[in-house]
């Protein structure tokens, strides 16, 4: 029993071993808007994205910009047919959000950072609901 508990932590290890070797890919993307990384905001133009480790990917873009983003673990039911990239749109501005890869049913998700937390903070405030007094129309007797 021992034995087996073993053996399947050793399999499990080098499964995801085997899943983080799978990302070591560099993809590239056209991005065409500004997004936020973190606290980092990057213009729009084409990223080259590799993982450094098993939590950061590195986003190399025009004219030598760069930024990082910590990642963790994202599975999906069955692999995506095409690689993306995901955003998160609130209002105009965008954030990153998950890196997908072709055939792959593991992918990145990126949490939400302080500025997209404000953003959310800021958009909720200004949906909260307001009070309106109504119009009243009098009501007339006859006789008056």
């Amino acid at each position: 029993m021992k034995n087996r508990i073993l053996a399947l932590v050793g399999l499990a290890l080098l499964a995801g071993v085997s899943a983080y070797a799978q990302n070591q890919e560099t993809v590239r993307v056209d991005v065409p808007f500004a997004f936020r990384t973190g606290n980092q905001l990057l213009p729009a133009g084409r990223y080259e994205i590799q993982h450094m480790n098993r939590n950061v990917v590195r986003l190399q873009g025009p004219g030598g910009v760069a930024g990082a983003a910590m990642v963790h673990l994202a599975l999906a039911q069955t692999a995506p047919k095409e690689g993306y990239i995901l955003f998160r749109q609130i209002g105009n501005r965008y954030f990153l959000g998950e890196i997908w890869s072709q055939g792959q049913a593991d992918g990145d998700a990126i949490a939400p950072g302080p500025a997209e937390r404000e953003a959310l903070a800021a958009l909720k405030s200004d949906n909260d609901s307001k009070r309106v007094a109504l119009n009243t129309v009098p009501t007339f007797q006859s006789g008056q």
